[in-house]
């Protein structure tokens, strides 16, 4: 069973540091593979995998939904750069086809809607984070572009397309 575990960047600056520190510190596995999804060409001593394609949007993070992660795989792990994470990656994957990560907060919480004045504007419910989550069936992150693509808006604010 191989595994992919990837993340997204645009090669900002430490951005390459940040992608080494998190596939560099995890438990090594000879069943997971890992790979970056960039809008930007990696530095040229970059050591991981790199899927570079151009974005159509003022925002990065939809990467983490690119429908060319590579295929093959029988589980896709996906993690946000800034993570560090010291287990196997196997340990991760969940008997279900999805896995996702729910805030310990409620969305009206200041870390979450810093920029909303009227907090009664924002629904009392927990978040999902958005920064690690498990599939195992490719067409999820088909769905989630397909409603991205449907949503997006040029004209709004990277935070509001996001």
């Amino acid at each position: 069973m191989k595994t992919l575990l990837y993340t997204i960047t645009d090669f900002s600056p430490y951005a390459a540091e940040c992608i080494n520190l998190l596939f560099g510190n995890m438990i090594q596995d000879t069943n997971v593979d890992y790979c970056v999804i960039s809008n930007n060409p990696p530095p040229p001593d970059f050591k991981y995998n790199v899927v570079q394609t151009k974005l159509n949007a003022n925002y990065v993070g939809f990467l983490k939904f690119y429908s060319k992660i590579p295929d093959g795989y029988d589980h896709y792990i996906y993690m946000d750069s800034d993570i560090l994470f010291f287990g196997n990656p196997l340990s991760l994957i969940p008997t279900e086809d999805l896995s996702i990560v729910i805030e310990n907060c409620n969305i009206r919480d200041e870390w979450h809607s810093f920029h909303i004045n009227d907090k009664n504007k924002i629904p009392n419910v927990k978040g999902l984070n958005a920064g690690t989550f498990v599939f195992s069936n490719k067409n999820f992150v088909n769905q989630v572009n397909e409603n991205i693509l449907n949503n997006y808006n040029p004209s709004w604010s990277t935070i509001h397309n996001a």
